[in-house]
């Protein structure tokens, strides 16, 4: 990791966020327990938002991060680490949350970190990582708890929460599905990569989609990569597809786990697999991807969705 002093960066703190301003991810994943449409992250997990179509945008970036946590204090410190495929590893900055709403329960907290396209070596893409700074807070993340803007940093409305009944990812009339603010149009076909979970205790958690992922053997002097785990959430009724597409008729597997860890749909040793699973019991589920083959790497399309 590189230091947390990096030369052109500024950190701010802002008042609110006008998050309808700004470019939201347009992939989500964290490590965490899910509680309705959010995942509650503690001191050994973290929420990793992913950023696509930035180029063109300009040189001077904010990105705005606005969360509700459970903090005894008015600052909540945090971790950003952010990367861009021109950098070899993450760089490093250290940001202060000041609490600017909510109870003596919860509060709304927020911070700006200012950088420029070129400090990153920016161009189309951005990876965002971030974790606590204090064993002693609780966050609530999800796909809007951090936004980018092109720009400078300005005084924004005051952020609002609205916490809603569970209902899973799916919409209910529990829980009405909120309308996404909209994003650019990126130049290239939307691609959600999986983080690296090898095991079970590691899966971290994956909305709908479609994702790209790798497993297999890397080469001499690197550990085996055999199976890949992801964890995700739905309610009792829905129905769920999982499908898998592996490149070169690579011999991989698919199953699906319940909370248990039992298997209770597996597909075997093909290139391109599919389940169907009615869930009847609560999650939260697990899917396994796993290969066979020795001695090489092999690239697979990870897709599921709710299908009633």
């Amino acid at each position: 990791m590189r230091g947390a002093a990096i030369l052109g960066a500024c950190i701010l703190i802002g008042a609110g966020a006008a998050f309808a301003q700004g470019v939201t991810a347009s992939g989500f994943w964290a490590i965490g327990d899910p509680v309705g449409r959010d995942i509650v992250v503690g001191e050994l997990g973290y929420g990793r938002w992913d950023f696509q179509g930035l180029a063109g945008l300009g040189e001077q970036f904010v990105l705005q991060v606005a969360m509700v946590a459970r903090n005894p204090g008015e600052v909540l410190p945090v971790c950003l680490r952010l990367t861009t495929p021109a950098l070899d590893d993450w760089r490093v900055y250290r940001l202060s949350l000041e609490r600017i709403s909510g109870t003596s329960a919860r509060g709304v907290y927020f911070g700006q970190l200012c950088f420029s396209r070129r400090d990153l070596r920016l161009g189309s893409l951005l990876s965002v990582r971030l974790d606590l700074d204090t064993s002693a807070a609780l966050i609530w993340a999800n796909a809007q708890s951090v936004a980018l803007l092109p720009g400078l940093a300005a005084p924004a409305p005051l952020v609002r929460v609205q916490e809603v009944e569970y209902g899973g990812w799916a919409p209910s009339p529990a829980a009405p599905a909120r309308k996404a603010p909209p994003t650019p149009t990126a130049p290239f076909p939307l691609v959600r990569t999986l983080p690296e979970t090898e095991r079970p205790q590691q899966a971290a958690y994956i909305a709908p989609g479609t994702y790209t992922g790798t497993i297999g053997w890397p080469g001499p002097g690197a550990a085996p990569d055999s199976s890949d785990w992801f964890k995700i959430n739905v309610r009792p009724g829905q129905r769920i597809r999982i499908s898998l597409r592996a490149e070169a008729r690579g011999h991989c597997g698919l199953a699906l786990y319940d909370t248990n860890l039992q298997p209770v749909a597996v597909a075997r040793a093909g290139g391109e697999l599919a389940i169907e699973y009615l869930v009847e019991d609560p999650g939260p589920w697990l899917i396994q991807v796993t290969c066979r083959d020795p001695g090489r790497m092999i690239d697979y399309t990870l897709t599921w969705e709710v299908r009633s």
